[in-house]
């Protein structure tokens, strides 16, 4: 981290090999972070870069697809080649000890190359190419239909915009049915 004025480090962290998930700035049971996903997902206090928690997440590729909070504690993860999406909580103790703990794990909503949608307490998402809707409270798949291929998602109003891997725009509606 560099400071507006000057050209020297403010600080340094982390250290958990590559990744192309982009940080985010997040505020997580009160306290905003950076949060770094690599081989983990990191918090790191703002300030000084020191790690506040680290929970490991399971992959051989560096991951793309950006963290996403879901709530005043929890963050969903997703990766591809396999790995899947989750649910992680972030606490911190009346001591000031921060814990990460699984909510939940499944192998659906394997995004590669975007980042999942939290819509209406649903995530939408490219499961390896397909459209897939999951609860967000329980990772439970909703429904898995569309071959886009591997590309963007975006929420746009109420709407989901997928650009598709052929080039084709689409809108969709969210419903969990």
């Amino acid at each position: 981290a560099y400071p507006l004025a000057g050209g020297e480090p403010a600080w340094s962290a982390g250290n958990e090999g590559d990744s192309y998930s982009s940080p985010l700035v997040a505020t997580l049971d009160g306290v905003p972070q950076i949060l770094l996903f690599s081989g983990s997902l990191v918090g790191h206090d703002l300030q000084t870069g020191a790690e506040l928690w680290k929970f490991r997440w399971p992959g051989g590729h560096p991951h793309i697809a950006m963290p996403v909070v879901a709530g005043p504690t929890d963050v969903i993860l997703s990766s591809g080649y396999g790995t899947g999406s989750g649910r992680v909580r972030i606490r911190r103790d009346d001591s000031g000890k921060w814990s990460a703990s699984e909510v939940w794990k499944g192998n659906r909503l394997k995004a590669k190359f975007t980042n999942p949608v939290p819509y209406g307490g649903n995530l939408y998402g490219l499961d390896d190419g397909i459209l897939a809707c999951l609860d967000a409270e329980t990772g439970g798949l909703r429904w898995k239909e569309g071959r886009y291929g591997h590309g963007q998602t975006l929420l746009v109003g109420s709407r989901l915009l997928l650009l598709a891997e052929d080039g084709s725009v689409v809108l969709v509606d969210p419903n969990p049915e």
